[in-house]
C-alpha cells in the first residue's frame, strides 16, 4: 500500500473516531446537565440526602468529559490536517 493511500486511510479513521468521541461527549454532557439539575433541585428543596451521591457522580462524569477531550486532542495532534476539517466533517468540538 502506498504511503499516500495509507495516510488517507489513517486520516479517514481518525475522522471517524473523532466523530464517535464527539457523539459520546454530547451524551456525557447531557448526563452532566441532568445531574446538575438534580443537584440544584435537591439543594433548593432542602433534600440533602442524595446530594453527596449526586456530587460524586458529577465528578465522575466530569472526569469522563476530560478523558474524551484528551483523546480528541491526541487525535488532533496526530492528524492536524483532519482536525481542521471540512464543512461536512461533522460536529465541531467546543470547549467550555
Amino acid at each position: 500500500m502506498s504511503e499516500q493511500v495509507q495516510a488517507a486511510a489513517d486520516a479517514a479513521q481518525a475522522d471517524y473516531f473523532r466523530f464517535q468521541l464527539q457523539q459520546e461527549r454530547c451524551e456525557v454532557a447531557a448526563i452532566l446537565a441532568n445531574d446538575t439539575k438534580s443537584l440544584t433541585r435537591c439543594m433548593t428543596e432542602g433534600d440533602m440526602g442524595p446530594v453527596g451521591d449526586i456530587r460524586r457522580h458529577i465528578r465522575t462524569v466530569e472526569r469522563q468529559l476530560q478523558l474524551i477531550d484528551r483523546m480528541v486532542d491526541a487525535l488532533d495532534d496526530r492528524f492536524p490536517d483532519v482536525a481542521a476539517g471540512t464543512p461536512d466533517s461533522g460536529p465541531v468540538r467546543r470547549r467550555a
